[in-house]
């Protein structure tokens, strides 16, 4: 389990690392929020459960095919990061890398 600014996720290991999957970094994009600049997410007080992906933004299908098969659900709401890190002490300072996915706005 790690803690996130809006509260506790657990991952689960996957071979030789931690994988957090589907954790909200914004509130979803749906009804008055859409089309609008990104809002902080509700935090929780319970763990979040980050064992799954959660779905992903809203491709068209031939595009999604090209690039890598099929992502499973999609939504309007793709406001989630996906997070691995090595099996190591808590306490190691490791760096990090981030992909940010262009979307091509189809």
């Amino acid at each position: 389990m790690i803690k996130t600014q809006s509260g506790g996720v657990q991952g689960i290991a996957e071979q030789a690392v931690l994988a957090f999957k589907g954790i909200p970094f914004a509130a979803p994009p749906i009804g008055d929020l859409r089309w609008r600049a990104p809002q902080a997410v509700a935090p929780w007080q319970d763990v979040r459960n980050a064992s799954a992906y959660a779905r992903g933004c809203i491709a068209t299908p031939s595009i999604t095919e090209e690039f890598g098969g099929d992502p499973g659900p999609d939504s309007v709401d793709g406001r989630y990061v996906d997070g691995r890190a090595a099996k190591l002490c808590c306490a190691a300072r490791l760096p990090v890398r981030v992909w940010i996915h262009g979307g091509a706005y189809v």
